[in-house]
């Protein structure tokens, strides 16, 4: 947060922090095994955390 590293923080967290605004889909995230940070939105565990409004149906 502010620039600076936080966590480790699991998925329950990950969804506390997002309804006051901490964590978004444009949020960096590492973890083991990855080669740099990324955008959370685009890691596949945390996919399911961001659903794609795009595919949401939309009312006629």
């Amino acid at each position: 947060m502010n620039g600076q590293a936080t966590g480790p923080y699991n998925l329950n967290t990950l969804r506390q922090m997002m309804t006051v605004g901490q964590f978004t889909s444009d949020s960096l995230v590492w973890k083991t095994g990855m080669f740099e940070w990324a955008k959370a939105g685009s890691v596949d565990e945390m996919k399911p955390l961001f659903p794609d409004i795009s595919q949401i149906p939309k009312e006629n």
